[in-house]
């Protein structure tokens, strides 16, 4: 039997993401119990087991559509069918690649691309640099002024800063790079990497590498999992990451979704 659920607890939750927690790594993430009650689960069920789940966030000024698949997409197509009129007429999607075309009142305007999602297999250290600081309050003028220059548009928003960990490299007392968390939960034991850049003019020296590689030494101590989310076309970037020590483990169509009445 068939069935589209919304009644799911955080232990099943649980045991079907742990077959691939890094494809699900932002929606494992909201499982921690401050994002929790800022989430909507919907899952497709098939002789009383889950094939398919979506998450909506509303944690955000747009709400955000995960709904990804690491195997038959088929299942995760006829959910997405079955619970377009629950979801708001707009928002913001992280969609699995040909998930898309096969759906019906879905319209993506505003694509913001394929992304990959990587994940920490071993990680490469780096030497010590004296210039890599922990960034703490007294650092968040300096580093919304370095997103304004170098990353525009950027999402971040001042939770991710406090509940999160963010490194950064001074030259001569100025921030001009940065490398930080989307989600850091001790609690389901998950990082999300993200808000990676370094300031136009000091690009091509390995700043975000090695500011990477001392975060994730950072937030392997207390969380296993640790990923990202990176544009496909952003070959520098992946470059980077692979250097640390990440790999590609699927690939997802961002963008924003308007539903058709």
């Amino acid at each position: 039997m068939k069935e589209i659920r919304t009644d799911l607890t955080i232990r099943e939750l649980m045991e079907f993401m742990n077959k691939s927690i890094g494809s699900y790594l932002y929606c494992y993430g909201d499982l921690d119990s401050r994002y929790w009650d800022k989430t909507k689960w919907f899952a497709f069920s098939e002789d009383d087991e889950i094939r398919a789940i979506a998450m909506l966030y509303y944690g955000s000024e747009t709400p955000v559509l995960i709904a990804l698949q690491y195997y038959n997409l088929i299942y995760l197509v006829e959910l997405l069918n079955e619970i377009v009129d629950f979801l708001p007429k707009t928002f913001y999607g992280h969609i699995a690649v040909d998930a898309l075309p096969e759906l019906q009142r879905y319209s993506m305007n505003n694509y913001h691309g394929k992304h990959y999602r990587m994940v920490l297999d071993k990680l490469e250290l780096f030497s010590f640099n004296p210039n890599i600081k922990k960034l703490y309050d007294k650092h968040y003028e300096a580093l919304q002024k370095l997103y304004t220059v170098s990353y525009p548009g950027n999402w971040f928003e001042k939770s991710m800063f406090d509940q999160g960990v963010y490194y950064g490299y001074f030259d001569k007392d100025e921030l001009v790079a940065v490398a930080g968390t989307h989600i850091y939960s001790e609690e389901v034991a998950v990082t999300a990497l993200g808000n990676i850049t370094t300031h136009p003019d000091h690009r091509g020296r390995g700043f975000a590498t090695i500011l990477t590689s001392a975060l994730c030494d950072e937030v392997k101590k207390k969380t296993s999992v640790i990923g990202l989310s990176v544009l496909a076309e952003n070959i520098q970037a992946i470059n980077c990451y692979q250097k640390v020590g990440f790999r590609i483990i699927n690939d997802y169509d961002e963008g924003l979704i308007k539903i058709i009445t």
